[in-house]
């Protein structure tokens, strides 16, 4: 999903885990903006096609939000974070989400995954709450939660072949703000486009599990494996451990 801001001409991108559910709450508290698209897209065996949070510019383009002429004349920016933090939050994220709807997910998985979605197809279940996110990425989400941050970035992260952050915003023209200086940044932003809005930040939410610095939950084997696959991003943007 994107935050669209009409009146600034503002479109704001949700990468995950970067705070975007914060600065999205902000532009729509503050600036006017709106969610684009408003729902989940699902195609008819109930699979979601376009994802009402986290979406890509690509994405909305494909599905008809906006032309290509459209995303260039809109003001595009989007939120990163430190790959290091970012895959670290992701890692205890999804510890986290496994937990919390274990009894759900037990339920679902008691007649196996295909009768499940043969089940989800029919009766159009699960359509609009977490498991229409949840369940199409069981696998991931057990195998998270029974192995190490280093096997965790060895399985999903060892093909990586795209920039996570530019891959959110390709076609556009986009810029940049820091997480770990988000309101120095988007106030910076906002001044260079003559937006008068106080930029203070609600304190962002945080995933239980993980405690203390993200430094702290490195082996030499995880670092060196985020060094590995996110070599471009560490570098595009001024990045280190």
């Amino acid at each position: 999903m994107a935050v669209l801001c009409k009146d600034l001409n503002l479109l704001y991108i949700c990468i995950p885990k970067t705070g975007s559910t914060t600065m999205a709450n902000f532009l729509i508290s503050n600036c006017g903006g709106n969610w684009v698209p408003e729902k989940h897209q699902f195609n008819e065996k109930g699979q979601i096609v376009l994802d009402k949070k986290h979406c890509k510019i690509s994405d909305l383009i494909k599905h008809g939000y906006y032309t290509e002429d459209e995303i260039k004349s809109l003001d595009v920016f989007a939120t990163i974070r430190n790959p290091f933090d970012l895959v670290l939050s992701n890692y205890y994220f999804e510890k986290q989400i496994y937990q919390k709807f274990y009894k759900g997910i037990r339920v679902r998985l008691v007649f196996g995954k295909r009768i499940y979605f043969y089940i989800r197809k029919k009766f159009n279940i699960d359509r609009e709450n977490h498991y229409s996110w949840i369940m199409p990425q069981i696998d991931r989400y057990q195998f998270t939660v029974r192995n190490t941050l280093a096997d965790y970035l060895k399985r999903f992260y060892s093909r990586k072949k795209n920039n996570v952050f530019t891959e959110y915003t390709k076609g556009a023209d986009a810029h940049f703000l820091k997480l770990e200086n988000i309101e120095k940044d988007l106030d910076d932003f906002f001044q260079k486009r003559d937006i008068k809005i106080k930029t203070e930040l609600p304190l962002l939410s945080k995933t239980h599990l993980k405690k203390g610095h993200y430094s702290e939950h490195y082996s030499p084997e995880a670092k060196e494996l985020v060094e590995k696959y996110f070599t471009e991003e560490l570098s595009l943007f001024n990045y280190s451990f």
